[in-house]
């Protein structure tokens, strides 16, 4: 609390300072004004007002209103542009303060004509227009979320995105995985204005992924998601599809702050975000974003069913074993009055964060830029199983009532780019950059043992610390070819280096102390090793690994008419420790009536296996169905790096590129007026996909005998990561959007959008060593639990009218593979069931700007069935597959929200 204390006091004078240093810049003239609709004066919130040539940019607040300042006298275009309206063009002459009103005309063919970048690297486009299917979320959509992190954001808005709300990962709680069509979480690519931005340097499941909620959502302008392969646009990882985030920019600004507590009176959260844009001598602009979180724990755990003391314990014969007659009675009373022992819901989390935005036009036409930001993510979670007094593990002098231990997890993410653009004619429009983003994961365990240090053991414990980093250099150039401008080049090059490290824990963390098992029925035995619930990064786990990547890319567009588009790219690009690859893309649009467009697009793409699957090494607990006994049981189990000689002894080779294979087409239609839908069917192949093996358990005697072999103690299973398997992805992504505006009722955008995706498991590649081992690379188990079936839906409505502001929107996550897919051999149970939740808040502006709204999350606190009592680990783990739920066991969530705009 001290550190994040500390933090809030300097990002906070650090906000002060600029704002002094804003208010020094002698602003000439200041425009103000107001925008509503021709047809019936509502005003228009979100509109776009743009000042050139200066370049100066706002955005319109709820009540319609908007200020630009530091403007020079002189005569300008004015511009202001919203989804729905014909874009308002008009030249002004500004010799003194002036407020104007504008009365904006309806017009359905404007209707989603906002421009989008992302997709390819030409001009920017309309989504109407791109011969790829693009969804922007909208700042009025980010406004009305009620959501405080940008996974989930995107998510409720995003059938085709989706993140699972982990309960249990040991890590990847803190950064959930996030997948696009479901996908892995290392096959979709983000950006950040256009740059991309670096992973994670923990793996989360099989895949490294980007935390997305490193981004401060108060910092976020749009969000634009590329429902399509572009690795031959950006490189590595744009398999699935790419998500581009774009940052404020504007010179305004606003205060907000929410919280909520959930339906079951735990969870609160508290989330403060300010932003605001300073206009900067010679018409540069610096938009700042500050936002800081702190959210309680949810506790979804049902009540520990387990024997927790030893009691008397008898033999096959009936013969007592071992006396302890003081046992029997506590666990007698334990019995009549069970406890929850157990976390398994959301866990604490301290976060702060800070996004800076900044251009500024020189004299010569060119402009610099930069952007970036530093995230502090503290989180204490509740992952790991609870250690009976009656287990081994627990040091019964510490902890005579057995404990939980709390991972404590810290992430910080940070990163900076800048560049200089400047239109040279022979070349196009340049863009050079330098980016650089790194991110590092500290793991602690409170509240634990290490049974073999005996009564000396330490009770909290410093694990270890990944580390990832990523460099780049980027030259890219755009220029328009043709006597008409018909067609588009862009070309550029790109040096990427990366670096990944994991640095050991300390010693009592995983060293064996050598204190046996010091009392119960086991006393005088070897006791377990290493801290309880996460065993300490040993100085064999450490690793510290670099790569260099060089790729060269052009893409040509062709606008042979206004209805007819086509596009052509590709791409090379060398990794220095797996070689190259060439990628290309086609893509066309023609629009067959006015009105209605036919589009499609084929690709061939790749993912380089990232540093963090080639020698990431971990030994955690997993939680698994035993078939023998029909019931949930904890293992300790080892993820081994590839180059390691156990590993290689079962099989492992070095990791070669997934290669994927893309191809998509779809309709775009505006039927009638105000009415925008598109359609796209997509198919997805990938080869030799890198995912982590089944587990290879001790119950096997040669798989004990080899762990033997190479003194792997203490574990009861191991893995490690192989282009093990080829999966077919298919499916079809559907969105409609509507505007309509109605003489005194007001504005309404509706909004729906439908993802079906089916992916499948088409080929699996065992080795001949597992084979001789009676092993499979990947087992049937593995296989269904892989495959998987989506079926998301959304709906939403917003509504305007005289400064209120109210939205529902529908979410359906549909039905979702078993955990434990052999648990329907036991107990017949395959799937979970779709789950349909309903989000609502209204809000009003008041004239002084001043906006205070109320609203709730699953409003009907839909959950996932309860647990069938095979499947729940003693009744600890209260609700069915709820740690692959895509809406967690938070339940319902409401909250309230105050905020100002400047």
């Amino acid at each position: 609390m001290k550190i994040m204390s500390t933090s809030f006091k300097k990002l906070f004078g650090l906000l002060v300072l600029f704002t002094l240093s804003a208010s020094t810049l002698k602003a000439q003239l200041t425009l103000k004004g107001k925008i509503a609709t021709e047809e019936s004066s509502h005003l228009i919130e979100g509109a776009t007002i743009t000042l050139n040539p200066v370049h100066r940019m706002t955005k319109s607040a709820p009540d319609g209103s908007f200020v630009l300042t530091g403007i020079k006298t002189g005569v300008y275009q004015l511009e202001i542009s919203s989804v729905g309206f014909v874009k308002y063009t008009k030249t002004i002459k500004l010799t003194r303060d002036t407020v104007i009103t504008v009365m904006m005309t309806d017009n359905s063919s404007n209707l989603n004509e906002v421009s989008i970048s992302v997709g390819n690297r030409g001009k920017s486009r309309s989504i109407i227009k791109s011969p790829v299917p693009v969804q922007l979320i909208s700042s009025q959509e980010i406004k009305t979320s009620g959501y405080t992190n940008t996974a989930e954001l995107i998510q409720m808005l995003v059938p085709s995105f989706t993140q699972n709300r982990i309960v249990r990962g040991d890590g990847s709680e803190t950064i959930r995985p996030s997948t696009m069509r479901g996908m892995g979480t290392d096959q979709m690519l983000v950006l950040v204005n256009g740059k991309r931005r670096h992973i994670s340097a923990f793996l989360i499941a099989d895949n490294t992924g980007v935390d997305l909620n490193a981004i401060p959502v108060s910092a976020i302008e749009s969000i634009e998601v590329l429902k399509d392969g572009a690795a031959a646009i950006y490189g590595s990882d744009a398999i699935a599809g790419v998500i581009n985030i774009i940052l404020k920019k504007d010179t305004g600004g606003s205060v907000d702050v929410q919280s909520g507590i959930t339906s079951r009176g735990d969870g609160f959260n508290t989330k403060i975000g300010i932003d605001k844009g300073f206009a900067l001598k010679n018409n540069g602009v610096l938009n700042i974003a500050v936002q800081g979180l702190y959210a309680e724990k949810t506790v979804r755990a049902g009540a520990d069913l387990r024997k927790q003391y030893f009691g008397t314990i008898k033999n096959a014969a009936g013969n007592v074993t071992y006396s302890d007659p003081v046992g029997d009675a506590k666990n007698a009373a334990y019995a009549a009055d069970p406890k929850v022992t157990m976390i398994e819901g959301d866990p604490q989390k301290k976060v702060l964060g800070t996004m800076i935005n900044y251009s500024q036009p020189l004299k010569n036409e060119g402009k610099i830029y930069a952007f970036g930001g530093v995230n502090y993510n503290n989180t204490l979670n509740g992952s790991n199983r609870f250690r009976l007094p009656s287990d081994d593990g627990t040091v019964r002098s510490i902890y005579p009532d057995g404990f939980l231990a709390r991972g404590k997890i810290v992430t910080t993410d940070y990163s900076f780019a800048g560049g200089y653009k400047q239109d040279f004619k022979s070349l196009g429009m340049m863009d050079a950059s330098v980016s650089l983003g790194g991110n590092s994961v500290q793991f602690n365990l409170l509240n634990s043992d290490n049974p073999s240090l005996g009564t000396k053991s330490p009770t909290d414990f410093y694990l270890g610390t990944h580390h990832f980093n990523q460099y780049a250099a980027n030259l890219d150039f755009v220029k328009a070819l043709g006597q008409n401008k018909v067609y588009s080049l862009a070309y550029g090059a790109e040096f990427r280096v990366e670096n990944y490290s994991i640095k050991a824990g300390e010693e009592a963390s995983y060293i064996d102390g050598g204190v046996p098992i010091l009392d119960g029925p086991n006393a005088g035995k070897r006791a377990p090793v290493g801290s309880q619930g996460y065993v300490g990064y040993r100085p064999s786990n450490e690793v510290a690994q670099s790569r260099n990547t060089t790729a060269a890319y052009a893409e040509l567009t062709a606008d042979f008419t206004k209805s007819f588009t086509v596009s052509a790219a590709t791409r090379y690009e060398y990794y220095s420790d797996f070689g190259s690859t060439i990628n290309g893309k086609i893509s066309a649009r023609y629009e067959f009536i006015k009105g209605y467009a036919i589009r499609g697009a084929a690709n061939t793409g790749f993912r380089a296996p990232s540093l963090q699957q080639s020698y990431f090494s971990q030994t955690q607990t997993n939680y698994t169905l035993d078939p023998a006994v029909g019931q949930i049981v904890s293992r300790e189990n080892s993820t081994l790096p590839i180059n390691s000689p156990a590993a290689i002894a079962l099989g492992a080779q070095p990791l070669k590129p997934e290669k994927s294979y893309n191809v998509s087409a779809g309709l775009t239609a505006l039927p009638v007026k105000n009415l925008f839908i598109t359609a796209d069917l997509y198919a997805v192949r990938v080869n030799d996909r890198i995912v982590r093996t089944s587990f290879f358990t001790t119950s096997n005697p040669l798989i004990k005998k080899l762990f033997d072999d190479y003194n792997i103690v203490g574990i009861q299973s191991a893995r490690y990561f192989a282009n093990a398997i080829d999966t077919r992805t298919q499916g079809i992504d559907i969105v409609a959007q509507y505007e309509l505006h109605v003489n005194n009722l007001g504005h309404f955008t509706f909004l729906a959008s439908y993802n079906y995706n089916l992916l499948k498991i088409v080929g699996v590649h065992n080795s001949a060593i597992l084979a001789s081992l009676n092993e499979n690379i990947f087992n049937p188990e593995r296989i269904a639990a892989t495959a998987t079936k989506q079926n998301n839906f959304t709906m939403s409505i917003v509504h305007n009218l005289n400064g209120f502001t109210s939205s529902l929107r529908v979410y359906r996550a549909g039905e979702l593979s078993n955990q434990y897919p052999i648990a329907q051999k036991v107990i017949g149970l395959n799937t979970m069931p779709a789950l349909v939740t309903l989000d609502a808040e209204v809000s009003y502006q008041f004239k002084n700007k001043v906006r205070f709204g109320i609203g709730a999350n699953n409003i009907f606190d839909k959950m996932p069935p309860l647990n069938d009592p095979s499947l729940s680990f003693n009744g600890n783990f209260k609700y069915y597959n709820g740690n692959n739920s895509q809406l967690g066991v938070t339940g319902a969530y409401y909250y309230a929200k105050l905020g100002y705009s400047f």
